[in-house]
């Protein structure tokens, strides 16, 4: 893709440049369907896309060891407390390991399976120093009390070296991320200071081209649907508490 000074996005090429290391998480989890999964999708026809096949050879890591897991343990912290327990891969399906007894990982919620994936990706090494982590829609039956963890979360990874992309229509975690960002330095002793770059999508009602526009500061987005639909909805319903109609 190339960026033209009237913010509009034309496409090039089909053939992207490979970036290594590098994780893309879906929108959907892949613990519980982790088990056989790559003989499956190599052998059979299935209606998944490559992605979760290259997301279920990269869980089949071990957990490092020594000094290098040592490197990484701090950024699983706050994710195995949230998960009630240790992420723990055992005769090719996953478990959840606390006080010395297991649950199949399947059995969880699929928030907590999405962020047993992310701390097993973090204590495996397959999120490394300057890789990539893309991720689309993190929100995507996600327990709202757990959104401003995932937001600590994705910035700590971005302090450790890895760049991190996106892809969010969610309300709190776009301004989780924008709060942290604005008032880093009161914020300083509880999430790092990290550089973010904000960057709004907008599809022309024809449908022909889509339109780019990014910032530094959320608030200095032009255009927000996030928040335009938000403040619309909150119109709506101070004119139906005044009496109105929609």
């Amino acid at each position: 893709f190339t960026l033209s000074t009237l913010g509009k996005v034309t496409f090039r090429s089909n053939v992207l440049p490979a970036l290594e290391p590098s994780v893309f998480l879906p929108s959907r989890e892949a613990l519980a369907m982790y088990e056989g999964f790559v003989q499956a999708y190599e052998e059979r026809e299935l209606s998944f896309d490559e992605t979760y096949r290259d997301l279920c050879v990269q869980l089949s890591g071990r957990q490092l060891r020594g000094p290098r897991l040592a490197a990484v343990r701090a950024l699983a912290k706050e994710l195995e407390v949230v998960l009630g327990g240790a992420i723990r891969l055992d005769g090719g399906r996953f478990y959840r390991v606390a006080g010395g007894s297991s649950l199949e990982a399947h059995l969880l919620s699929e928030g907590l399976r999405k962020i047993g994936v992310l701390t097993h990706l973090v204590l495996n090494g397959s999120l490394i120093k300057n890789g990539f982590l893309f991720w689309d829609e993190p929100e995507a039956n996600l327990n709202p009390r757990l959104v401003t963890v995932i937001a600590r979360t994705l910035r700590r990874l971005a302090h450790h070296g890895i760049q991190v992309f996106v892809a969010t229509h969610d309300f709190l975690l776009l301004h989780e991320l924008a709060l942290a960002d604005e008032y880093s330095a009161a914020l300083k002793d509880k999430t790092p200071g990290v550089d973010v770059r904000f960057i709004g999508l907008n599809l022309s009602s024809d449908l022909s081209e889509v339109s780019v526009d990014s910032a530094d500061r959320l608030q200095d987005l032009e255009s927000n649907d996030i928040l335009e639909e938000f403040a619309a909805y909150y119109d709506r319903r101070n004119r139906l508490a005044l009496g109105g109609g929609q």
